[in-house]
């Protein structure tokens, strides 16, 4: 049922905006849309390219340092976001590093188990393997390869990025110079 009321509305919104005039500011949004989303994509990207990299990544001997949960709330709906923050210390070519990266992709989220399970199998005084850019050591995660929540993010950047493109575009781009494009 809220599936179907979400569509709906989507559907609404969609024949609505192909219904009337776009104006400068219409324009203006989905060109701001556009951009803002291209940000987010790129991103995406890049968690994806090294996601992807990493699984060929060497690895070294490391120990997990601290393992808590840092609870916080999101600016956009006032939920409690629930992050795992695992602190490990490795050593490569006789340099040691800190670092606090899971994997690349967001961990965190509203339910607590799953930040709690992160917690719960990197607990503090562990030793544990740690891959790290052979290229950067400085760059390390504990869980190499690609997230789903990296996919995720660039199907929403595309979704958006259609629905930007779908505002922006219109057959007469003279709404810069009459505030109305027909």
């Amino acid at each position: 049922m809220l599936i179907a009321k979400k569509q709906t509305l989507i559907t609404g919104i969609i024949i609505f905006m192909r219904n009337k005039k776009k104006t400068a500011l219409d324009i203006s949004i989905g060109i701001t849309i556009v951009f803002l989303v291209t940000c987010i994509i790129i991103i995406g990207t890049k968690q994806l390219i090294l996601g992807y990299q990493s699984q060929s990544w060497p690895t070294a001997d490391g120990i997990i340092l601290s393992s808590k949960i840092k609870t916080s709330t999101s600016s956009s709906n006032h939920r409690r976001v629930y992050s795992p923050i695992i602190t490990y210390e490795y050593t490569v070519a006789d340099q040691s590093y800190v670092n606090s990266a899971i994997r690349f992709g967001q961990v965190g989220g509203q339910d607590k188990t799953v930040a709690q399970a992160y917690v719960s199998y990197y607990p503090a005084g562990t030793n544990t393997k740690v891959s790290f850019n052979p290229a950067k050591p400085e760059q390390s995660i504990l869980e190499s390869g690609i997230s789903w929540k990296s996919w995720a993010v660039l199907f929403v950047g595309f979704a958006f990025l259609s629905f930007g493109i779908f505002l922006f575009s219109s057959r007469n781009h003279s709404a810069f110079k009459n505030n109305t494009v027909y």
